[in-house]
């Protein structure tokens, strides 16, 4: 399994604190993952903004890379 996810450090729901924290675990087993805290909030200007960086991971996860 793959793993990607990414999160704005001004989160109004606090969803970089569970950011961390799996990317504390996945980091600490050694579980290949990618993880991006980016400035902003939660929302579609956000998801906007770091779309293709989560495109890009796909396509190559789905393409065997």
């Amino acid at each position: 399994m793959k793993i990607y996810f990414d999160c704005g450090t001004e989160d109004s729901y606090g969803f970089y604190d569970g950011h961390k924290v799996l990317d504390g675990i996945l980091t600490k087993a050694n579980y290949p993952h990618e993880a991006h805290l980016y400035p902003g909030v939660h929302g579609w200007d956000f998801a906007k903004q770091h779309i293709d960086q989560s495109l890009l991971f796909h396509w190559k996860a789905f393409n065997g890379n």
